[in-house]
Parts: C-alpha cells; sequence; structure tokens
C-alpha cells in the first residue's frame, strides 16, 4: 500500500475562509502526501474556491458541500 493511501484527512468547515486559506498553504508547502476531505457545512458551495486555491495543484483534495 502507498503512503498517499494510507491515511484520509478529514477537515471540517463551516466558514472561516480566512483559516482555510491559511490550512491550504500550509499543507501546499509541507507536501502533504494524504488525500484531503474538506466537508463544508455551510449553505454556500465553495467548491470552486478551494479548487482553485488547493496549493497549485499539487495536494489530493475532495470537497464535499452539506449545507
Amino acid at each position: 500500500m502507498k503512503l498517499k493511501d494510507s491515511l484520509t484527512i478529514l477537515i471540517p468547515l463551516w466558514g472561516r475562509n480566512y483559516a482555510t486559506k491559511r490550512i491550504l498553504a500550509q499543507m501546499s508547502q509541507d507536501g502533504v502526501p494524504f488525500k484531503i476531505l474538506f466537508a463544508d457545512g455551510s449553505g454556500e458551495d465553495n467548491s470552486k474556491w478551494i479548487n482553485e486555491h488547493g496549493g497549485s495543484g499539487n495536494l489530493d483534495i475532495d470537497y464535499h458541500n452539506y449545507g
């Protein structure tokens, strides 16, 4: 089993885009090899924003909106 398939990081969101930007920037800088699952409970769908700012494409991000 590959390292990237061994863990999924779950990050629950409810707004707070400033914090999400910081998380994505730090994970991108660190080169996090794991899948990152964003579970967003706000009413606003941020999938486009998350995908555009997801560390220049070097992160494996999956975004789900439950708003």
